[in-house]
């Protein structure tokens, strides 16, 4: 064991992490740290965090890592607790380096969002925790970690974020708000994206590529037809759209099919269960 955990750690150092591998929990041990006015004892991180803290002694070594030619270094000793070290005169470039990691989300953390935010606004119905969690096997501590920021973009668009106890999150809002947000939130995710073609004769044709999370949720028929149906215009009324405005075009056409299909569905089961 003590020959793996060395050349562990050996690897570690080795290997020069980015900015990319410091997962959201890694940014958070940061925070903690950064802005505790004395040492923090692991414990407390890590009950903060909702880990181990084995968890957190094995991230600290990861962001050492990353911080390894700085200058600044998480220190931990037994009985006082945790700190940021930072060598004298580089004061300034702790504050830029903890800013940018601090305010610059993971591309996991933004996954995470983009699904949470997707599944709400495709729903009416109540989504619990938990279900979220498992959907991104992740922890149910870390999809709470992310709700301070659905909520505030939720609010921004003028849609309610609802919590109920036993039940679980749900949000509400005008229908426009909704199918805003879910168009806006599908093309920034690229869950569509869209390639123009000349066929045979010459005309142009669109050519539909979507992700998994589209394959998985919407009708296969609908994005058959919806597809069909685009390229007859391009066809006929000889459109020109850019790549983007078609793209948000798909996914307007998406989100309202969707949401109008959702609604009907949902009243025939409360008229088949009243």
């Amino acid at each position: 064991i003590r020959a793996y955990n060395k050349f562990v750690d050996v690897n570690r150092e080795e290997m020069k992490m980015n900015l990319s591998d410091l997962d959201e929990r890694k940014r958070r041990i940061i925070s903690i740290v950064y802005h505790s006015k004395a040492p923090v004892q692991m414990e407390h991180i890590a009950a903060r965090i909702g880990v181990s803290s084995r968890t957190i002694y094995s991230d600290i070594k990861d962001i050492n890592g990353y911080f390894k030619s700085t200058g600044i270094e998480i220190v931990s000793k037994p009985r006082i607790g945790t700190w940021l070290e930072v060598k004298e005169g580089e004061e300034e470039k702790l504050k830029l380096e903890i800013s940018k990691i601090i305010n610059e989300p993971s591309d996991e953390a933004c996954k995470k969002f983009n699904y949470i935010l997707k599944r709400l606004l495709m729903t009416n119905d109540y989504i619990s925790m938990q279900e979220i969690a498992d959907e991104l096997y992740v922890s149910k501590a870390t999809i709470n970690l992310e709700m301070r920021n659905v909520e505030g973009t939720l609010k921004k668009s003028k849609i309610k974020f609802i919590r109920k106890t036993n039940h679980g999150i749900k949000i509400s809002g005008e229908e426009k708000n909704i199918r805003a947000l879910l168009t806006k939130t599908l093309k920034y995710d690229k869950d569509v994206s869209i390639l123009l073609t000349n066929n045979e004769d010459g005309e142009v044709q669109m050519d539909l590529k979507l992700s998994c999370f589209i394959n998985n949720s919407f009708n296969k028929l609908l994005i058959y037809y919806l597809e069909r149906f685009i390229n007859k215009i391009l066809s006929e009324k000889k459109v020109r759209l850019s790549n983007e405005r078609l793209t948000e075009l798909v996914c307007q056409l998406l989100v309202t099919y969707y949401r109008i299909n959702k609604k009907q569905s949902d009243r025939k089961s409360t008229r088949l269960n009243s």
